[in-house]
């Protein structure tokens, strides 16, 4: 008799074989640990991209309100807000707190009233984490801009629209030493170094921003500042002193000895020229050139202490320019008190806008003042220097260097004015 197997039979071997659930439990484990990491993944990049922006906002806000600081001294908590949300980072909104403290009330710069901290925090978007855990994640960012006065400025372009409006082009090479150039142009260009020029300077200051070409070299002590606070005019309030008549008309002088030494201006009327061969030695005082153009000539010599020269006209045009040339001597020194304190060349301010006037030489040529020309531009050309130990600041709407020059400001009781306001920097 056959026997059949049992239907109802149990087979304990082909069940320990059968290995088709525990692959698909696997799997789905696998899938979870999977899915966990894939989303752990994304939110790190979102957060890490969040904590990136939130930095940047941080660093401009601080930034743009230790510049209201510098301006103005109010208002700080509303630019940094402000500047905060052009980033997406809006006060109290989804969350978002941006606490601005000035002076700050942590980090190195705790009490420093001349420094802006700002804190932005912000709740993190998370996605597939928030399955796996509970509680909330925040993305947080600190920055600290201080302000440093400094009032070190020798180069001064006081244009607010111009493009360029401190050039240096061509083989140019500009020291401005242990001193500093500003610009208050807003022009994305304001300072502008091309071809192969080289300039150092204890730090550069713009209002717009710069351009630098690629084979031009900028060295800094201290950098370049961009978005900074514009700086007033040192000698806004000099105005041309009282004179009258014509002490010479159109004069093209001879060797000798010039000024009347009685304390009224010396006036010459249609221009006052130096040619080559001709030394001219000036008596302290007030000079005046109404209208037409002063003009010193390569070969000529032209030398005085206590001595301001102004460019200006009786009429309302014609304002006079300036004009000294290569191969010219040039020794002159601003007088130290008095209405003219400190100045050594100075343009009626009403001088129209575009006149270009200009500094040629070298080691000949000497100049310890301001040299002060705040509607129209002023070109450095062919090697223009100062003494060793020298005073020179310039003070123009715009102004270009096509030659070496070599900056000081060793100025005391010079009678000079300082300016360069204040450079914003962030600290922290």
């Amino acid at each position: 008799m056959t026997r059949r197997p049992s239907t109802n039979s149990f087979d304990a071997r082909a069940l320990l074989s059968d290995r088709s659930g525990t692959t698909a439990i696997t799997f789905a484990l696998l899938g979870t640990i999977l899915l966990g990491f894939l989303g752990l993944g994304i939110d790190m990049g979102s957060a890490y991209y969040a904590r990136r922006s939130a930095q940047n906002a941080a660093d401009s806000a601080a930034t743009s309100a230790a510049v209201t600081l510098a301006s103005a001294g109010a208002g700080v908590s509303g630019e940094a807000r402000a500047i905060a949300a052009g980033y997406g980072f809006a006060h109290d909104v989804n969350g978002t707190a941006v606490l601005v403290s000035s002076p700050p009330t942590t980090g190195a710069h705790t009490g420093d009233a001349k420094a802006v901290e700002v804190l932005i925090e912000r709740p993190a978007r998370r996605f597939f984490s928030a399955l796996f855990s509970s509680g909330d994640d925040m993305i947080r960012a600190r920055a600290v801009a201080r302000v440093s006065p400094s009032g070190n400025a020798c180069v001064v372009a006081l244009s607010s629209t111009a493009e360029a409006s401190a050039l240096e082009t061509g083989s140019a090479n500009i020291n401005l030493e242990g001193c500093s150039l500003y610009s208050n142009s807003t022009s994305a260009t304001a300072f502008t170094l091309k071809g192969a020029a080289e300039f150092r300077a204890d730090s550069v200051n713009v209002v717009g921003g710069y351009s630098i070409g690629n084979n031009a070299t900028l060295t800094t002590v201290s950098g370049i500042h961009t978005n900074q606070a514009s700086i007033a005019d040192p000698y806004k309030d000099v105005t041309v002193p009282p004179y009258s008549g014509c002490t010479y008309n159109g004069a093209s002088l001879s060797s000798g000895t010039y000024g009347n030494g009685s304390g009224s201006p010396t006036v010459f009327c249609n221009g006052l020229r130096l040619n080559s061969g001709v030394s001219v030695t000036l008596n302290p005082g007030i000079y005046i050139v109404d209208r037409g153009s002063f003009v010193v000539n390569g070969g000529a010599t032209l030398k005085g202490t206590g001595v301001t020269i102004v460019l200006t006209s009786s009429t309302g045009s014609d304002y006079a320019t300036m004009q000294i040339n290569g191969g010219a001597t040039v020794d002159l020194t601003a007088p130290t008190s008095g209405p003219m304190a400190g100045l050594v060349l100075y343009q009626d301010r009403r001088a129209p806008e575009g006149g270009n006037n200009s500094l040629s030489g070298g080691s000949s040529q000497k100049l310890k003042g301001a040299v002060y020309f705040p509607n129209q531009i002023v070109t450095f050309t062919g090697g223009s220097s100062t003494e060793t130990n020298g005073c020179l600041q310039l003070v123009a709407s715009q102004v270009a260097f096509r030659g070496d020059s070599h900056f000081q400001m060793k100025c005391e009781n010079s009678g000079i004015r300082r300016a360069g306001g204040s450079a914003v920097a962030l600290v922290e």
